[in-house]
């Protein structure tokens, strides 16, 4: 296997922020994780950011591209994939607040009058079951294109309202099991849509990426992101296509940078305005806990929760992964660390098998966390 031990370290402050950089012997040992792991893959490189405490840096390894030289950091671009779902929830936490939806109003309200909701003979599906993914529903709607290089470019309304009249029968009966959905996401980011008035783009641009000064979290790229755009790759180092969406953006469309994801984890971990630190804090709240979720998962509105190995602390997280590019974020509120993880290498396509961001971001999040 091809190494990729960089040839230079890249290290500087979030620029968008004045936090002093972490201890030099700390960027050693993030330094050591990357570089294990990054060994191991066929990724042209990757960004990490740390938070601890009230110090911040951003480690860039690699390339990004393998016709390129150039070092990724801090501002290249991204598509963070599933992590667009803790967005999503987000919205519907705030929305909620606001009383243009209610954490508990079936689907059917929210749909179209033709467009029927799946539901279990005794309950229907709910705003919550979908950010809770326990709605029944499948990863995905049978009528979309999966083997294709951008499967979700095409999928509008039209073929998700079809897929809805169609489905007579749920995968699993409502609030059931815990299984992620794509379709469950995406059909939330879509109802919030129709209540808002707003396409999902607005919404989290106005809603999230604005109050945070999260400047290059877009669906849309800018000229300007479009020239920092790291180039996507698959699993194996060869080039991928980039994804797009349509009706099911609530589940992974958005593009962002490790500056930009630092903003949001720092507001995660309760630093900043207070209001929408306090909506962010609704949406960690343990939701379900069941002794059949895998390695004590626990769940929240979007978010994980999983005890480190090390030490036993709890961290609250998600990951992301679209044809070429996979990510990472983390955080344990009870050391006030946070980790961000972006790379331009597609999943490995194995559930059981994490993705180079995942392995980084849990292994340097017990680094921190012993």
């Amino acid at each position: 296997m091809r190494l990729l031990r960089p040839t230079l370290l890249v290290v500087v402050l979030c620029s968008a922020c004045v936090a002093p950089p972490l201890e030099p012997p700390r960027v050693e040992a993030i330094t050591q994780i990357v570089e294990k792991h990054l060994s191991r893959s066929k990724a042209p490189g990757l960004v990490i950011g740390v938070i601890e405490g009230k110090k911040q840096s951003v480690l860039g390894f690699g390339r990004v591209s393998l016709k390129s030289e150039e070092k990724p950091g801090g501002a290249t671009v991204y598509e963070i994939g599933s992590i667009t779902k803790v967005f999503t929830t987000f919205l519907l936490a705030e929305l909620a607040q606001e009383g243009l939806v209610g954490l508990n109003d079936p689907i059917r309200v929210h749909l179209p009058k033709d467009v029927t909701a799946p539901r279990s003979d005794n309950k229907e599906i709910t705003f919550t079951h979908l950010a809770t993914h326990t709605s029944g529903l499948p990863p995905v709607p049978a009528n979309l294109p999966t083997f294709t290089e951008d499967p979700y470019a095409n999928y509008g309304a039209d073929r998700l309202y079809d897929f809805l009249r169609a489905t007579n029968r749920l995968k699993y009966p409502v609030e059931t099991r815990y299984e992620d959905s794509n379709l469950g996401m995406g059909l939330l980011g879509h109802l919030l849509e129709r209540a808002s008035t707003m396409t999902y783009e607005e919404l989290v641009v106005q809603r999230v990426a604005n109050p945070l000064g999260m400047r290059d979290t877009r669906i849309t790229l800018t000229e300007n992101m479009k020239a920092r755009l790291a180039w996507p790759y698959d699993v194996d180092g060869k080039p991928a296509h980039g994804w797009n969406f349509r009706a099911l953006a609530g589940c992974g469309a958005l593009r962002s940078t490790v500056n930009d994801l630092l903003r949001f984890a720092a507001a995660n971990l309760g630093q900043g305005d207070p209001r929408l630190t306090g909506i962010l804090a609704t949406c960690h709240a343990v939701r379900l806990k069941e002794d059949v979720f895998p390695d004590r998962l626990r769940v929240g509105l979007g978010w994980h929760h999983s005890p480190l190995r090390a030490g036993g602390k709890w961290v609250i997280w998600h990951n992301g992964g679209t044809g070429g590019y996979t990510s990472f974020l983390g955080f344990a509120k009870e050391t006030g660390t946070a980790v961000v993880v972006l790379a331009n290498c597609g999943p490995t396509g194995e559930r059981d098998k994490p993705s180079v961001a995942e392995q980084i971001g849990f292994e340097v999040l017990e680094y921190f966390n012993p």
